[in-house]
């Protein structure tokens, strides 16, 4: 299985809040706070 997906050459790009979170998530100084405050903001957006 690794080796399919090592051999993958066209993924899709993941969305901004997935990314953010991916960001914050693996930011050791990082906490429940920051992470609050992009679902806050993308939930937000997405109510518009």
């Amino acid at each position: 299985m690794f080796l399919q997906i090592r051999n993958i050459k066209n993924l899709p790009t993941l969305p901004g809040v997935a990314g953010r979170i991916l960001e914050v998530t693996s930011d050791g100084e990082s906490g429940a706070k920051e992470l609050a405050g992009i679902t806050e903001f993308f939930s937000y957006l997405s109510a518009s």
